[in-house]
This record gives C-alpha cells, sequence and structure tokens, in this order.
C-alpha cells in the first residue's frame, strides 16, 4: 500500500518528476551507432570488439548510458575516431 501512495504522490507533483531525470548524456551514441553500421559492425559483432556485452553497447547508442573511460577508450579506437568527435566535453580517461 505504502508503494501506490508513494507512486500517486510523485504523479501528482511534476517537478519531483523531473528532479529524479538524468542530465543529458553528452556522449553520442547515435553517431558511435551510425559510424559502426558504415564500418560494416552488427552491435554484436562491435561489442564483442570493444568487450562489452550487446545489451550494454545498445545503451551506450541510445544514450542511456555513457561507459566507463575505459569503454570509451576502446569504443572511439575501434571505430578509428578521436573522442573529441563523439563528446568534446566528455574525459576520455579518469
Amino acid at each position: 500500500m505504502r508503494g501506490r501512495v508513494i507512486f500517486l504522490q510523485v504523479c501528482h507533483y511534476p517537478h519531483i518528476l523531473a528532479s529524479m531525470r538524468r542530465p543529458p548524456n553528452p556522449f553520442d551514441g547515435h553517431k558511435v551507432a551510425r559510424l559502426r553500421d558504415e564500418q560494416g559492425y552488427t552491435t554484436r559483432a562491435f561489442a564483442a570488439k570493444v568487450g562489452i556485452s550487446e545489451a550494454y553497447m545498445g545503451r551506450i547508442e541510445r544514450g542511456e548510458r555513457l561507459g566507463s573511460p575505459a569503454v570509451r577508450r576502446r569504443i572511439v579506437e575501434a571505430l578509428g575516431v578521436t573522442l573529441a568527435d563523439l563528446a568534446p566535453d566528455v574525459p576520455i580517461a579518469a
């Protein structure tokens, strides 16, 4: 019952929902997907090359995840681009 009460309260206060949203992802996952596709890789094959799961690669391409600095480094190396091409404001290493 408590979960329902909390859910109703959140739905009635849109400013609470707005504060819960994540900030925009500065890493251009759509560009990653386009470059990957242009190079002839499937999501599965590219994820294997980068060393991550296909699901995680999909989340990065959809902008749901940023990826760790090591993953971002492997992505840009596999694509043959620089991090500045995909995310000018994101550091490649922590």
